[in-house]
């Protein structure tokens, strides 16, 4: 039985603008109200636009690794898989991989994570007579009778605007962004008008509108 809402593997943040050659970081998230023990999954993302710079581990949550992340930028993916040997598992929220991606083309950079499962920390471990290898404890054929996936097929999108230079939000010129500029912004929603369209994607729309909120000061 799948059990979605219980766990779930997150992109953080969902989106975001960068500029040429300036590095960010995006993670790799868990959050699960149940125990859980193993996590994997394949991240995506559009090499014309995104290298792989760096990936960080949290050993605190992951301390067994099946398939070690490791980035291939021609072809844009990062595999992963693995686990914990902590007792009672992994609940809470943390983040499980740090990526740091630097932007080499203008464009919409995304990141996307698909065949993502999360398995429950069922005791699984404790009853087996000889402790398993990495690979028993993942490979195991007892693993699709006896470990409940809590979380699977996860299909999450991040959405990267990377620019020359960083968008003026300031739209009225007074030094601060805030409602003033909303309210500026507002009538021009869903137009063709260039100075409101800060990802430069040759549309003045809801994500253009949401970077305005992103940056407001005050």
């Amino acid at each position: 039985m799948v059990i979605t809402e219980q766990a779930q593997i997150l992109l953080e943040p969902d989106h975001a603008i960068s500029i040429i050659n300036k590095p960010f970081t995006i993670n790799v998230s868990i959050k699960s109200d149940i125990p859980a023990n193993a996590f994997s999954g394949l991240i995506e993302f559009n090499p014309e636009i995104l290298q792989v710079t760096a990936i960080e581990y949290n050993t605190s949550i992951v301390d067994l690794w099946v398939t070690k992340p490791w980035h291939e930028n021609g072809e844009g993916t990062i595999n992963f898989a693995g686990g914990t040997t902590r007792d009672g598992g992994f609940t809470g929220h943390d983040s499980l991989l740090t990526i740091t991606f630097t932007p080499i083309t203008a464009g919409v950079g995304t990141v996307r994570i698909t065949n993502a499962q999360i398995l429950a920390h069922n005791g699984l471990g404790s009853e087996l007579k000889i402790k398993p290898t990495a690979d028993a404890l993942f490979t195991d054929t007892s693993l699709d009778t006896q470990a409940r996936i809590i979380s699977s097929n996860i299909d999450k999108t991040s959405s990267f605007s990377i620019v020359n230079k960083t968008p003026d939000f300031d739209l009225n010129d007074d030094g601060t962004i805030g409602l003033l500029d909303i309210s500026i912004f507002m009538p021009n929603l869903f137009s063709n008008n260039p100075i409101y369209d800060f990802n430069l994607d040759g549309k003045v729309n809801t994500t253009d509108f949401s970077m305005l909120l992103n940056a407001k000061t005050n």
